[in-house]
């Protein structure tokens, strides 16, 4: 039966380490070695984006284990990153076009003194930083 998560009481002061599994549907063996390179190609994509560390895995044939290291999220921040880390850890996320509409648009509204709108636009995309779920 599954449980609600578990989530560190100090998870605003020091980084928290999590144990993830997870594993395919009716338990059928369908990773293979192509299944299994995309698949840490990806993990390493949102490890970017999120702002966690892998810190070890396994992959097998139906189901994967992750240990990650979430660092700690300052309390009531939205987003903290500058505009040139905000914007790396979108790179490996979206395509070149998207990235570069992205790009832009925080430099127009950098540009028109608009700092609560890329703000407003960095906190749409960075929600999501330091969360597992």
């Amino acid at each position: 039966m599954r449980q609600a998560r578990f989530l560190s009481p100090s998870a605003e002061s020091t980084s928290s380490l999590y144990h993830c599994i997870s594993r395919v549907v009716d338990r059928q063996f369908v990773l293979g070695r192509e299944e299994k390179d995309m698949f840490v190609r990806m993990m390493r994509q949102y490890e970017a984006f999120c702002g966690v560390r892998v810190l070890s895995y396994c992959i097998m044939s139906n189901h994967f284990h992750l240990l990650v290291e979430v660092p700690p999220k300052e309390k009531g921040a939205t987003v903290t990153l500058s505009d040139e880390d905000f914007l790396a850890r979108l790179k490996p996320m979206y395509s070149k076009v998207y990235y570069r509409g992205i790009e832009q648009m925080l430099e127009r509204f950098r540009a028109d003194g608009a700092d609560a709108a890329a703000l407003e636009l960095k906190a749409k995309f960075s929600c999501r930083m330091h969360d597992l779920s």
